[in-house]
């Protein structure tokens, strides 16, 4: 009985620490679309460059709105997510 919940146990710390590995790995992108001119655009491109520093798994991708391909990408992530 004993060596069954030794098991149990070794088993279990072994899967909680490869769930702990594998969940830092994890990437996370934030889809940016700006303005050149907005003032709130820029304190938050300031916003997210820091925390692109402190937590290297984001990633920032940037979309100026002055460019029609991010104009069409906004415009199909609003459809897509019915904003």
């Amino acid at each position: 009985m004993k060596k069954w919940i030794f098991i149990i146990f070794v088993l279990g710390l072994i899967f909680g620490v490869f769930d702990f590995v594998f969940a830092q790995e994890e990437q996370v992108e934030i889809n940016f679309f700006y303005s050149k001119t907005c003032p709130h655009c820029t304190e938050e491109k300031v916003f997210l460059a820091g925390l692109e520093e402190k937590y290297p798994e984001i990633k920032i991708n940037k979309f100026i709105l002055s460019d029609r391909e991010s104009v069409e990408l906004l415009i199909d992530f609003y459809d897509k997510y019915e904003v």
